[in-house]
């Protein structure tokens, strides 16, 4: 199949070819979208264009072409656009989201950026000399992260936005995170899934992430995993001091992690080169597409926003709070 790029700077298109393997047969840039081949897998990002504003395109591309899929990216705000999912035989998307979901819709885990060295993990997380490490903006429920793994010593946390801020390269970010036994995975802008988890399982820390009390984003993403997951940072930091005081429960728990880590990415690769193979699902897309909730913003919107809150916790949503007071304050 034919891979047809519209947005240049696709940070995780390294991982979608992993995916995709030997399905790929050819891979062209198409930023005018022009290209209306069959048997074709078109990537678009959220962050490059609003889904909403590909629709002629769209159009035009199933009128002409057969076999198409959409493999829709960037959509952490759950944007909405959904509409145009009526115009493929299939959607690859990532995102975990409920009212983006059907026959024809799959889902898949954000994956790791392209500066991501794969391979490169063999250190045992009872010979790493940083107890975690964490580098990047300190907001929303980082701050609690940051507040509450501090108390753990010998650990490296690197602030990118504030006053003392600092930045690593990717080779000095990829040894950091190969020299650290946890990766704290606090939640990104709005949604709780980050690449961050998904470095740290490349370079063999074991991370942490985040649940709610009505969300467990991970495990609804990922099914049964070993992931350590807390609904407090201050839950997390305890369980992470006292597994570091057994070495060997430590490394069990690593290569626990990192068997598991190896042996999902085979069965989503297979997963999803089988969905792809398979029948069109074009009637169940086509009747998602005109759903009430994906067509009326007036019921899509307090759907989002509902979903979007699923994200929170009180530390994220009073610092979002706060910032918009002071941006209304300041207009």
């Amino acid at each position: 199949m034919k891979l047809v790029w519209h947005a240049p700077r696709i940070r995780v298109g390294n991982w979608i070819r992993k995916l995709l393997g030997d399905l790929v047969t050819e891979e062209v840039e198409d930023y005018a979208d022009t290209d209306l081949s069959s048997d074709s897998i078109h990537v678009v990002s959220i962050n490059h264009r609003p889904l909403a504003e590909y629709n002629s395109y769209f159009e035009k591309l199933r009128a002409n072409a057969d076999n198409i899929t959409l493999f829709h990216t960037g959509d952490e705000w759950f944007s909405g656009g959904y509409t145009n999912y009526q115009f493929f035989d299939r959607v690859i998307r990532y995102h975990s989201f409920r009212w983006a979901r059907g026959n024809g819709i799959y889902t898949i885990p954000l994956g790791y950026p392209n500066t991501t060295r794969t391979g490169a993990y063999s250190i045992r997380s009872s010979s790493r000399s940083i107890s975690w490490s964490f580098a990047g903006e300190i907001k929303s429920s980082r701050t609690q992260m940051a507040r509450s793994m501090s108390e753990i010593a010998h650990h490296l946390l690197i602030d990118t936005i504030g006053p003392n801020a600092r930045k690593l390269n990717a080779e000095d970010y990829m040894r950091t995170l190969l020299d650290s036994v946890f990766c704290p995975c606090p939640m990104g802008n709005v949604n709780i899934e980050t690449w961050r988890l998904y470095e740290a399982l490349e370079y063999g820390c074991i991370p942490i992430v985040e649940r709610r009390l009505t969300l467990d984003y991970y495990n609804e993403l990922l099914g049964p995993n070993p992931i350590p997951s807390f609904n407090s940072w201050s839950d997390a930091a305890h369980w992470s001091s006292q597994i570091m005081r057994d070495p060997e429960r430590l490394d069990e728990k690593q290569i626990e992690i990192m068997r598991w880590w190896g042996s999902f990415k085979e069965i989503l690769a297979d997963d999803l080169r089988s969905y792809m193979q398979g029948p069109s699902r074009a009637a169940e897309l086509k009747y998602y597409g005109q759903h009430l909730s994906t067509t009326l913003g007036i019921v899509s919107q307090p759907l989002r926003l509902a979903e979007l809150m699923r994200h929170q916790n009180l530390s994220s949503l009073r610092w979002r709070i706060q910032r918009y007071a002071k941006r209304i304050a300041s207009s």
